[in-house]
């Protein structure tokens, strides 16, 4: 199983699939991508993730009607990720027969007899090669036209996810459940990450009394948390990226930026008009690294799968730990502005369909941390149940139309417009 979890500052406020409750459960909605053959840039990755499929095509040609090729192709494919090429299927077909013809052309040339022509049509422009006689000659020199280019802005540094560090002299710190990886230049901005990591991870050693959270963050692996030195495709304004899998090898990644590493202009505004700051950054931390920590401790206990909530479950309650249990201003000045969100626009949470899976949900988690008690949001989570609405329904122990009853009176309750 590998996922993605990216988080840009409070989430998407348009365009993002939404999710709802209906009165037969809990649904949600999501965009679904689909693929023909398909290769997963993953460096240095050996053998296939678990979720993967492999699929194998025989193609068999005669030519000339005196010889026989057949060629098996083994295509490997995961799930949509970072680097997903398809090959339709004619230039596939063209690129066998071209293989095929190779072949039977070497054998002709050690035999002295004509080279078998393709009898289809050529879809580019057809070459000879004749029978090697002498031992070819040296490459020409390059020519200004064909020198390289400049090295790119990123290294050829590729991590098991198969993204790529900027250029650099990397180092790192290592703690017991993760490790910071970071350019020399950010040494200072390394060690105050090192602290938030340190914060974070003892509140949820104490939210979670009762589990072993230090064996639970190195099982299958600890997490490596990479601090850029500039944006990247994982982290930018207002975005950071956990990609983890439990496959084969299994990995955990955490792309963070510090704000300080932004340009001025880059640093306002997040999605309730703040700048990005060290309080953001500690949020940053506590949502990716606390996500983790939830569908670690789902995965070891419960029923069903995190990964598999809807988005204001999955991501509202990585916010909720956030907001919670990294900073006095998030807990204080921040989550009120998310709750401002709904003061001013009830509409936000309707039917259980929401405007914004971070914001909003992270209210919605903190309704149920309320109204039901927090234990009771952790048997959610925990619960034996094999689908996130019978988790819901059993825990709970409300169904939908009952659950929406509550919500409803718990916001005029305590989010009354302003």
């Amino acid at each position: 199983m590998t996922g993605v979890d990216m988080t840009s500052d409070g989430g998407p406020s348009a365009g993002s699939p939404r999710t709802r409750f209906t009165a037969t459960g809990w649904v949600a909605t999501a965009s679904v991508s689909s693929m023909s053959i398909s290769t997963r840039r993953a460096g240095g990755q050996k053998g296939l993730n678990p979720s993967s499929t492999r699929s194998t095509a025989a193609v068999g040609s005669s030519i000339g009607g005196k010889a026989g090729v057949s060629i098996g192709l083994t295509v490997h494919s995961d799930p949509p990720g970072p680097c997903v090429t398809s090959l339709p299927r004619a230039i596939l077909a063209h690129m066998i027969r071209m293989v095929a013809l190779g072949f039977l052309g070497l054998a002709a040339c050690t035999a002295g007899a004509p080279v078998p022509a393709d009898p289809r049509p050529p879809t580019v422009a057809p070459t000879t090669t004749p029978c090697p006689t002498t031992a070819p000659a040296p490459p020409a020199a390059p020519t200004a036209a064909s020198t390289p280019s400049a090295e790119p802005a990123l290294s050829p540094l590729r991590l098991a996810s198969g993204a790529e560090l900027p250029a650099g002299n990397w180092k790192e710190i290592a703690l017991r459940t993760v490790v910071i990886h970071y350019v020399e230049e950010q040494a200072a901005e390394a060690e105050r990450f090192r602290k938030y990591f340190v914060d974070v991870h003892a509140a949820l050693a104490r939210e979670f009394a009762g589990h072993d959270l230090d064996a639970l963050m190195r099982d299958p692996v600890v997490c490596h948390a990479y601090l850029m030195p500039v944006p990247t495709r994982y982290a930018g304004p207002g975005q950071v990226t956990s990609l983890t899998s439990y496959g084969n090898p299994p990995y955990c990644e955490l792309h963070l930026i510090a704000a300080s590493a932004l340009p001025d202009a880059k640093r306002c505004c997040t999605v309730v008009g703040e700048r990005r700051d060290e309080a953001s950054d500690h949020r940053g931390v506590a949502h990716e690294y606390g996500g983790v920590v939830l569908g670690r401790l789902n995965r070891h206990n419960a029923g069903w799968r995190f990964e598999r909530a809807p988005g204001w479950f999955l991501q509202g309650y990585e916010e909720y730990i956030a907001l919670t249990l990294s900073n006095d201003h998030s807990r204080t000045v921040t989550f009120e502005k998310y709750k401002d969100l709904l003061r001013a626009d009830p509409g936000r949470v309707s039917w259980f369909s929401v405007t914004n899976d971070y914001t909003d949900g992270a209210v919605l988690i903190h309704f149920i941390h309320e109204d039901f008690g927090a234990s009771k949001l952790k048997a959610v989570l925990l619960s034996k149940e094999k689908t996130f609405s019978l988790a819901m329904a059993k825990e709970l122990g409300v169904g939908p139309e009952q659950l929406t009853a509550r919500w409803t009176a718990w916001r005029k309750k305590n989010l009354p417009p302003k």
